[in-house]
């Protein structure tokens, strides 16, 4: 039961991001139950995808070309440099706080987006 509470959280964490463009795979689950077994704690994965997603918004808005996140490995790198890192509780705190509104910043484009593509269709 606690394996599937964590995969559960896993993911969780991982859709509720508007820069996630993914379901959550079979693969992603195995990735999920791997970091299980090696004791990650859920604090650790959550600061990973913190640290992620706050890089892939500035990717994102920096750069038309670039691409959601399609899945869990995208954070596996992150997730031992989020280890390695010290920073006191406050950091995670303000960078959860920067990661959500940048999110709301991208999900105010995208529907701006969306809309005037729909006005260039109509208009064909």
């Amino acid at each position: 039961p606690e394996q599937l509470i964590y995969v559960a959280r896993v993911r969780g964490l991982f859709l509720e991001r508007a820069c996630v463009a993914a379901s959550f795979t079979a693969a992603d689950e195995k990735l999920a139950i791997e970091w299980y077994r090696a004791g990650i704690a859920l604090d650790l994965v959550h600061r990973a995808m913190l640290l992620g997603c706050a890089r892939k918004y500035v990717s994102l808005f920096n750069h038309a070309a670039s691409s959601s996140i399609t899945s869990l490995q995208y954070f596996g790198g992150i997730l031992q440099e989020a280890g390695e890192m010290d920073p006191d509780l406050n950091y995670w705190r303000h960078l959860a706080e920067r990661v959500r509104k940048m999110e709301s910043q991208w999900r105010a484009h995208a529907k701006f987006a969306s809309a005037e593509a729909a006005k260039l269709h109509e208009t064909k």
